[in-house]
């Protein structure tokens, strides 16, 4: 459901997770388009699985898949127009690296390790923020926020690698789609994952011109 927001308000597309225990769930996420709220889900996966096609359901308006490996079964049985799958490229142009810039993950050798000590971490930073969860000191307060910013960090740096192989990558809709879909290029315009929401979500709602191939930053955010 459409719902009016203050414009001038600093609204931003709710933040997903990359950790391992968040693949091929379906995570909420909103995108803020002329001033209106448009609720919508993220499926972040390794694979293709038939449920991923399936039609919205009454409040979402909006679902954007993004498969984390390439050369496997392509997605088939999209049965919503509103579904996006994107699909990564087989051959990145760039040397796979986890954020160098915001975490200290740097994968050049071994990139299953590098995730798995990742995901280690994300999940002792959860067990050790639940433990806190309902204390009400305000210095576990401040620790608790800490752990969290450093979490959101640490699922930045996964999203940061992930970004050109999406972006030289494709993306798929459904079949009985009646207008162009977005390029990968457009939705992964920016390396930041908020953004790759709204992207998705204005191309289904968005301005008609949209769609043209050469949009740039200011037309594809222009009414964002």
């Amino acid at each position: 459901m459409v719902t009016s927001v203050n414009p001038s308000a600093q609204v931003r597309a709710a933040q997903f997770s990359f950790a391992q225990d968040s693949l091929g769930q379906p995570q909420p996420v909103n995108a803020v388009i002329g001033g209106f709220d448009y609720p919508g889900e993220v499926i972040v996966a390794d694979a293709w699985e038939p449920e991923f096609g399936e039609q919205l359901n009454s409040v979402n308006m909006f679902r954007l898949v993004l498969l984390q490996t390439s050369g496997r079964t392509a997605p088939t049985g999209i049965l919503d127009k509103r579904i996006l799958v994107a699909v990564q490229s087989n051959s990145p142009a760039k040397p796979n690296r986890i954020g160098e810039s915001r975490s200290s993950y740097v994968i050049d050798s071994n990139p299953n390790e590098t995730r798995r000590n990742a995901e280690a971490e994300i999940k002792s930073i959860r067990e050790v923020r639940a433990n806190y969860a309902a204390a009400s000191d305000p210095a576990l307060d401040r620790l608790t926020s800490a752990l969290e910013e450093y979490e959101s960090k640490v699922n930045e740096s996964f999203a940061e690698d992930a970004h050109e192989l999406w972006k030289q990558g494709e993306i798929i809709t459904s079949s009985e789609s009646n207008s162009l879909a977005p390029t990968a290029n457009q939705i992964f315009l920016l390396d930041t994952p908020e953004s790759w929401v709204e992207v998705a979500a204005a191309s289904i709602y968005g301005p008609a011109n949209f769609h043209s191939a050469d949009s740039v930053v200011e037309t594809i955010f222009s009414d964002l």
